[in-house]
């Protein structure tokens, strides 16, 4: 009974410091773009109609550079279930007997692991060749492909090798102890990392743009990875949203966990 309370207790905890970190992080978002926003003026028919054509090229532009700057900030916070989740966990028929908290806590694992499938492409396929290229001098300096990727090393690897390989454990040793409350409450510290990756985000998509445009062969690597088969047809800007939404991710997971938790420990 005492293990299943504490159980509980440390993953609402955590759910409410997920809870404080979007919530931070939105803010701050919102703060953002309030201080960035002009004051609005008055403006003629002749500066409207050459407003109408700017946008309307820009709209041109847009498949040749994937998702818009705008559009990958409106998609930032819009985590739908139905989205991402699937029925039930890896490895569980339909209609499975098996606790309704073990099904959520499969899924969580693998999610995770598709999670950290992501982090590797960014930091160990992006990250990696374009560093390499931008040390030929012949693409990008080197300092803006480490602006571009921010802290994305330190996310994989704490998730890659500590929170993934304690997951798997855990759901190895299930049956003797069932619960991930104090596995997920490890989590905690590290949400940090996430706020400057999440800080940086803007400026990330930003410097992808503007050196594509100033830099050819730039663009043309970053096309080359994207046609790989490990990019699913989605572009640098899609796979680098992965870390700005795992957190709200998280805490779905978490609530439906603590949601399905019996009242007494069996």
């Amino acid at each position: 009974m005492e293990g299943k309370v504490d159980n509980q207790q440390s993953v609402v905890k955590l759910v409410a410091v997920f809870e404080e970190h979007c919530r931070d992080s939105k803010s701050a978002q919102r703060d953002k773009q309030a201080a960035s926003q002009p004051q609005q003026l008055p403006t003629s028919p002749a500066s409207q109609s050459r407003s109408l054509s700017k946008e309307n090229e820009e709209k041109d532009q847009q498949g040749q550079r994937g998702l818009s700057f705008k559009c990958l900030r409106s998609l930032r916070y819009k985590i739908r279930e139905d989205d991402w989740r699937r029925p039930q966990g890896p490895g569980l028929e339909p209609g499975s007997q098996e606790p309704e908290e073990k099904k959520i806590a499969l899924e969580l694992l693998e999610t995770e692991q598709a999670y950290v499938n992501r982090l590797h492409l960014l930091d160990q396929v992006f990250y990696t060749e374009l560093m390499k290229e931008a040390k030929t001098g012949k693409t990008v300096p080197e300092e803006v492909v480490k602006m571009i990727f921010s802290n994305i090393s330190s996310i994989y690897q704490f998730h890659a090798e500590f929170f993934l390989p304690e997951l798997r454990k855990r759901m190895e040793d299930w049956n003797r102890n069932p619960r991930i409350g104090d596995v997920i409450q490890k989590l905690a510290p590290f949400l940090k990392m996430y706020g400057e990756y999440v800080k940086n985000f803007d400026k990330a998509v930003e410097l992808i743009t503007a050196w594509s445009e100033k830099s050819p062969p730039f663009q043309e690597l970053i096309a080359d990875i994207q046609k790989r088969k490990v990019c699913a047809n989605l572009t640098l800007q899609h796979h680098m949203l992965e870390p700005v939404q795992r957190i709200p991710r998280y805490e779905l997971l978490l609530k439906d966990y603590v949601r399905k938790l019996p009242p007494h420990s069996p």
